[in-house]
């Protein structure tokens, strides 16, 4: 970290009034506002989003011990929210609160790196990211997540620069509360553990650091016997494990989101070499900004490079080894943090670049980036969230009789008893598998039925990866296609399902 960098921040705070670079700051976080508002409750909300809701909607003590493979913080300030309004959007609003946030956050922390100029560049690197964006307009835990990531480092370091009490009361109780938003948060807390071992040779302030320190862990104790509930939740779930192709995707996604290249849908279903040239077109561009990642670097201090490198290397290698160890899903979402460091040391380096020109080009690179992948997001309906209340509401306007309703997958379950009325009985249909050994056995679940029935077929990742279903509906005499929205189909049947389909047809 610069010797200057201290003394400008700490002047940055004291003075009265507000210099250039937070004016600039401010406008930017005006920005993400705009940027994160724009068009948040247009889109149907996602199976995930509902069974947030319905978390939410549990007694505060059933909350904190649901199985539900995450820590409780997030659903008890959703479920506050919602008992200040019915508003189903809520989540997504918090959310949007909570990126919002961020961005000028983000930016005091590269003020503490660097400077000002540093400053200005982290706040707009992250007001356009598509990936942060996703999250903000999303009512899960993620925002949340890094929102505390941000402000947990933050307050680490001006903690380190002014060392008070105060100072370090306020890092404490920050890293105490993230904890219980994301179990991953503990891998944040282990890098920033890390880099005090470092820092503790050369500083005054190590026994502050220490007793910091342990505070946050004994702050953290009561989630060891929460975890115990929602590590078999994780593990029951089996997403997607850790993968070199997986490694490569959630490094996309950090530059570029969800929406640039193939959907999430496409990306479950497509073989590596057809993503591949989904994103051909983009792969030039991405690999100058990568490459200039890495050669910047030499642009920051050492000290810099070396924490910055921590706070990317450990909470990623982390969750690599939860996932091959522990048998639990490796996502993207859960190293979100990992976008701190990225954003810091790129701003750090496009702020201190001497040729005009180089600066300039990485910039139109990464707006043109993220301005085709946000467009993408809100235009392109490869992109959109599933339409189930779509599906749902034909249903009821089509349906008289209270038909059963059949989900494929059975995940989807949770969306089909949130949108239609209390009358019609959901069904969640077994998976069928890779292989088809479930097949058989939906089957005869369907053909059950007394009478007509529907059945309402979406995410095949989750339940019917090879698409075997589905041909079965396709070549079914029974069987009738009545619909489809983005992600969703619905079908109509009036009589037995033909279990004999030859599965080989197309």
């Amino acid at each position: 970290m610069s010797s200057v960098a201290p003394q400008v921040a700490v002047e940055a705070e004291s003075s009265g009034r507000l210099s250039v670079a937070e004016w600039t700051i401010g406008a930017l976080f005006v920005l993400a506002l705009a940027i994160r508002s724009y068009g948040l409750e247009d889109q149907c909300l996602t199976n995930d989003e509902i069974i947030e809701i319905r978390i939410a909607n549990r007694s505060w003590s059933d909350i904190v011990f649901a199985a539900d493979g995450f820590p409780p913080l997030h659903h008890l300030i959703l479920k506050a929210a919602l008992t200040v309004t019915d508003n189903e959007m809520a989540g997504r609003w918090l959310s949007m609160l909570y990126g919002s946030l961020t961005i000028p956050m983000i930016g005091w922390l590269a003020w503490r790196f660097a400077d000002s100029k540093a400053a200005v560049f982290a706040s707009g690197l992250l007001a356009i990211n598509p990936l942060h964006v996703y999250f903000s307009q999303e009512g899960r835990s993620y925002a949340l997540f890094f929102l505390f990531c941000v402000l947990s480092v933050w307050l680490y370091w001006r903690a380190i620069e002014i060392s008070t009490n105060s100072a370090w009361g306020a890092f404490v109780v920050a890293a105490g509360l993230g904890g219980y938003v994301h179990y991953y948060f503990g891998f944040v807390l282990l890098a920033l553990g890390i880099i005090w071992l470092r820092q503790a040779i050369s500083t005054t302030t190590w026994r502050q650091g220490a007793v910091a320190l342990a505070l946050i862990a004994v702050a953290q104790l009561p989630l060891l016997m929460l975890l115990g509930y929602d590590l078999g939740c994780q593990q029951s779930m089996q997403q997607t494990f850790f993968s070199v192709s997986a490694l490569g995707y959630t490094g996309w996604a950090w530059l570029t989101g969800f929406c640039l290249g193939p959907s999430l849908t496409e990306l479950h279903e497509a073989e590596l070499s057809s993503a591949i040239q989904k994103i051909c077109v983009w792969i030039i561009p991405m690999t100058i900004v990568v490459l200039y990642w890495l050669i910047g670097g030499r642009l920051l201090t050492r000290k810099s490079r070396v924490d910055l490198l921590l706070l990317l290397i450990i909470p990623l290698a982390a969750a690599c080894a939860a996932a091959l160890q522990m048998q639990v899903s490796f996502n993207v979402r859960y190293v979100v943090s990992c976008l701190l460091p990225l954003i810091v040391w790129l701003a750090i380096a496009l702020s201190k670049e001497p040729r005009r020109w180089l600066q300039v080009a990485i910039c139109l690179i990464l707006v043109a980036a993220s301005a085709t992948s946000l467009a993408n997001r809100q235009f392109d309906t490869r992109y959109f969230n599933e339409q189930s209340r779509a599906a749902f509401d034909y249903i009821v306007d089509h349906s008289d009789d209270n038909s059963p309703v059949y989900t494929m997958s059975n995940y989807m379950g949770d969306s089909a008893e949130y949108f239609l009325p209390e009358a019609y009985e959901v069904i969640q249909l077994d998976d069928v598998g890779r292989q088809g050994e479930g097949l058989t056995a939906a089957i005869e679940m369907i053909n059950q039925a007394d009478g007509p029935y529907w059945i309402f077929y979406s995410r095949p990742f989750h339940g019917d990866p090879a698409r075997l279903f589905r041909k079965t509906l396709s070549g079914g005499a029974n069987v009738e296609l009545m619909g489809s929205w983005p992600g969703v189909e619905l079908y109509r049947g009036s009589g037995p399902l033909d279990s004999a389909i030859d599965l080989s047809l197309p």
